[in-house]
């Protein structure tokens, strides 16, 4: 056993998020030992706060995902505001000899040493014994290699869990009669009394927890985590805007590019959004029964007579989308389910406008950060005669693009991720079987929940599909179920766009534990995100980044794909950009190959649930925003009961 208490590790942020949150068991090679993070009231942990989050998302993000623990409407889970939520960044972290369960290398011995510190190995008072050594007959111990785990959230350490008869629990040893550690047990030096199989006693729930666990393997540790894009406001902080549904139809009419709501210099989202300009004009109109298409002439009229651009208030453009377009899921039982519908699909357009557009504003505001605002290339605009004759085969971009019914595409470089860690749960995976534990308040505030969150810049590829072709393929397969009517056929994209704003459910597919059981949305993000797997299976071969390093977002409102490179050590390696801009061409013929056939083939593309499984289309559970459900490589290639999305 080694003689030092605890040691400090180098790691990435991002990897202490995912797999050395506070209490998580590991195996630490360089020592021989397993080791346990230690917890945030130990002063080894040091945090920094994070300012500027959008609490009130984050705070929709973890309520919307809370449900389905166990524990989900108890304490401190029930209700969450944004006032109960403490954002905190890691700054170091440190970890600790654990299980603190010996035993004695001598085979003749065997004795089990257990001590609440790993201080205390090294701080015996007997003169002859050596730090980590048997006192009974001065033999090296060596650590038992298994934890105990509880569905509560409980890590123990094993040790017997009867006591002998006779001797109580003075004096054990450990029985090992084969390899298999199921068998062995805790005996009485003394007399030789069976206490027990290697278990624990969970003080906090008052039962036994069998079922020892090696420190590598499953279960010991199961971070709750949220991955969102964190593109920052500009000039008006988002305590300024009201980021409900008069931010989520300013974001509307940006997003469907109205001719009198131009995007400019002189007129960022932000400055709508919080421009009150002719408001009391216009409610004093309002209150004197003019019609809104009246008020909107007004104001057209005062703006052509050098208003600029001072009819452009929020409530004028919130009110040019109000009657086109009610999303899903408005007016329901409760004004918090439209305020989570607003809320979701405000997101998914800003971070679509901005990481497609840019920042289109002047950038000498004390705020503007250029590392976190996206800075996007079109296709469209690389496609230049220099780009072509220096690449000849980017001639058959657009083609390929068309194949797979991509409209637009765009590399995305400072594509922004925000990276939070609020809770973590043992022993399944499952939530429903098991309790989300807080963690700790650095600080001692029991009214608090801390969460700990870290921000890195990354590169993506946003594909934008074709909206149109969507909805002729949901029709031409009987797929449109309670959707509006499709547009006319010779309607502009702009209808389209609506129709999608109109008839996608945001919120059920924004949370990978509950079920898309609105039809339209399920029938649409099934065809995206086997899309996206597609995509993200065969784009290793192209850019050089491994399939698990590469994530996807869907934003079936848009709709579009998003792949991203996850930056484990806040750098971009350029693979995206070397993909876009190089690998379009085999890359989209790659994945129509790919798809087309599965190694599992006749069964798999049988399957009535949906062809896709391990061998195909099945992703690393990190990479995949909704663990590997809602899938189906037909829906792209044809066959069983559908058409085929793709030109094939």
């Amino acid at each position: 056993m080694s003689q030092k208490e605890d040691v400090e590790m180098e790691r990435g942020i991002a990897q202490i998020l995912y797999s050395f949150g506070p209490g998580n068991v590991f195996d630490y090679g360089a020592y021989d030992v397993s080791m346990r993070v230690k917890g945030l009231d130990d002063r080894d942990w040091n945090v920094q706060p994070v300012e500027g989050l959008d609490l009130k998302r984050i705070r929709g993000d973890i309520e919307s995902r809370i449900g389905r623990f166990r524990n989900g409407d108890q304490p401190p889970w029930e209700t969450i505001s944004e006032s109960d939520i403490d954002a905190f960044r890691p700054v170091k972290v440190s970890a600790e000899v654990f299980p603190l369960t010996m035993v004695c290398e001598n085979s003749d011995c065997r004795r089990v040493d257990i001590r609440q510190k790993p201080s205390h190995y090294w701080a015996t008072d007997h003169d002859d014994q050596k730090p980590g050594h048997c006192t009974a007959c001065g033999s090296p111990l060596q650590q038992l290699p298994f934890v105990v785990t509880h569905e509560c959230g409980a890590v123990l350490q094993p040790g017997p869990i009867n006591e002998c008869p006779q001797h109580e629990r003075n004096d054990p040893y450990l029985y090992q009669p084969t390899r298999d550690p199921a068998k062995w047990e805790f005996r009485c030096k003394q007399c030789d009394k069976s206490m027990g199989r290697i278990a624990a006693f969970c003080q906090d729930c008052n039962e036994h927890v069998t079922g020892p666990t090696p420190p590598g393997g499953g279960g010991l540790y199961y971070p709750a985590t949220l991955l969102n894009v964190d593109i920052p406001t500009v000039g008006k902080g988002k305590d300024e805007l009201d980021m409900g549904e008069t931010w989520a139809r300013v974001l509307m009419a940006a997003y469907l590019e109205f001719d009198d709501v131009p995007l400019n210099e002189e007129n960022t989202i932000e400055d709508i959004a919080t421009r009150a300009g002719e408001q009391d004009k216009v409610e004093e109109l309002r209150a004197s029964g003019r019609t809104e298409e009246e008020i909107e002439m007004f104001l057209e009229m005062r703006a052509e007579s050098g208003g600029e651009v001072d009819h452009l208030t929020s409530q004028f453009v919130a009110e040019k989308t109000r009657g086109d377009i009610i999303p899903v899921g408005v007016g329901g039982d409760t004004e918090v389910d439209a305020e989570r519908v607003y809320s979701v699909l405000a997101n998914q357009l800003f971070t679509f406008v901005r990481a497609t557009q840019g920042y289109e504003g002047t950038t000498d505001h004390s705020d503007y950060d250029p590392s976190r605002q996206p800075a996007p290339r079109s296709l469209s605009d690389l496609l230049t005669p220099e780009f072509k004759q220096k690449y000849p085969r980017a001639k058959e971009y657009r083609e390929k693009l068309d194949r797979i019914n991509v409209n637009e595409a765009w590399v995305v470089d400072n594509f922004p991720l925000l990276n939070v860690l609020f809770g973590y749960y043992r022993e399944s995976p499952d939530p429903p079987e098991v309790d989300l534990n807080a963690f700790d308040h650095p600080y001692g505030d029991a009214n608090k929940i801390p969460i700990f969150a870290d921000r890195s810049p990354s590169e993506a590829i946003i594909l934008e599909v074709d909206r149109r072709a969507i909805v002729e393929w949901l029709e031409e397969n009987d797929r449109l179920g309670e959707a509006s009517p499709r547009p006319d056929t010779d309607a502009d994209d702009a209808e389209y766009k609506k129709w999608f704003l109109n008839n996608i459910d945001v919120v059920a597919t924004d949370n990978p534990f509950t079920p898309v059981e609105h039809d339209t949305t399920q029938e649409v993000y099934t065809l995206l995100h086997s899309m996206s797997h597609a995509l993200v299976s065969t784009a290793s071969d192209q850019c050089g980044l491994a399939t698990e390093s590469i994530s996807e977002m869907i934003m079936p409102a848009i709709p579009a794909i998003v792949l991203y490179a996850k930056s484990a050590e806040h750098f971009a390696l350029g693979g995206m950009a070397t993909l876009f801009e190089t690998r379009i061409h085999p890359w989209v013929d790659h994945t129509i190959d790919y798809t087309e056939q599965c190694l599992l083939d006749p069964p798999c593309s049988r399957d009535e649930t949906g062809a896709a499984c391990h061998a195909c289309l099945h992703l690393n559970t990190v990479s995949c925003e909704s663990m590997n459900e809602y899938l189906d490589r037909r829906r792209l290639v044809g066959g069983y009961d559908s058409t085929p999305f793709w030109d094939i």
